[in-house]
């Protein structure tokens, strides 16, 4: 995920992804801990979740970390796994 900026003075950002024609579209919000500083916005960062909506937000989204290691390719919406949605069997 990259983060489009931080929300007003709660310490929570709103995430994006980016679209198959390369803009980027908003995924939600997820809340950063306590102990954890607060990304800014461009930065990337790991997110768990339980689904997504599809045109919509993630459920549930938990911070993990700053991905330092990443670059912005690695954030498109391709790796959403959406509710009610088969996953892809590997091959």
């Amino acid at each position: 995920m990259r983060v489009r900026g931080q929300n007003g003075t709660k310490r929570s950002v709103e995430m994006e992804l980016m679209a198959d024609d390369g803009s980027w579209v908003g995924v939600g919000n997820v809340t950063i801990p306590a102990n954890a500083a607060i990304p800014a916005a461009g930065e990337l960062i790991e997110v768990r979740y339980l689904y997504g909506y599809r045109g919509g937000s993630l459920f549930q989204p938990v911070y993990q970390r700053a991905r330092r290691d990443l670059t912005e390719d690695a954030c498109t919406v391709k790796q959403v796994k959406y509710k009610g949605e088969p996953e892809a069997l590997a091959a």
